[in-house]
């Protein structure tokens, strides 16, 4: 009753997304963004931290429930301990912006490292946050160009993302300086 498959070519993922619809299938599509070293420098007006890994799982806890509209699931915290799983072995970094009245950043975004893709630096932003009583503060903007700094000091040849196709991160991204160089689409069935 679970299944999931992703599909790098989005004309075949289309083309097969409409016999899947009619049995339960669900669908997400996301769009692959890059920016190199040598796209212009953009900048930030809010203050940010480096963020330790008890913080940041914190904060994902809250972040989670915000967007679910409800901490009463014990949903939000299984995903915070899923990123905790997923950072574990790997080079990351965290930032954060702003601070909420309970002492935790208003904003985080995750940046990992990896010194050999194809024999190329390459950092990759993952899950960037904003609390929803702390949007429109530029606090996003502030912890994706830290990120980006970060990567670049560390000698990044790239910075890659995911972005939903469907929604309007990808273009805050894009004013950023990313570029979608792919899409990916996911096929989803099941809890």
């Amino acid at each position: 009753p679970h299944r999931r498959a992703t599909v790098d070519d989005a004309s075949a993922a289309d083309a097969i997304w409409p016999s899947l619809e009619g049995r339960g299938w669900r669908r997400e599509r996301s769009v692959v963004m890059t920016r190199d070293r040598g796209a212009p420098a953009v900048d930030s007006d809010a203050q940010t931290v480096a963020v330790d890994a008890s913080t940041l799982e914190a904060f994902q806890r809250v972040a989670f429930a915000d967007d679910a509209g409800s901490s009463a699931s014990e949903l939000p915290a299984r995903q915070a301990e899923a990123q905790t799983v997923l950072r574990a072995g790997t080079a990351w970094r965290a930032f954060g912006a702003g601070v909420t009245p309970g002492g935790l950043p208003a904003s985080t975004a995750t940046l990992y490292l990896d010194s050999d893709v194809g024999g190329r630096r390459v950092g990759f932003i993952d899950q960037v946050a904003t609390l929803r009583a702390h949007r429109e503060q530029g606090l996003g903007r502030a912890v994706v160009t830290t990120a980006l700094r970060a990567a670049f000091d560390w000698e990044a040849d790239l910075v890659a993302l995911f972005a939903d196709a469907d929604d309007w991160p990808q273009v805050f991204y894009a004013s950023l300086g990313f570029a979608t160089i792919g899409r990916q689409t996911v096929f989803h069935r099941g809890a």
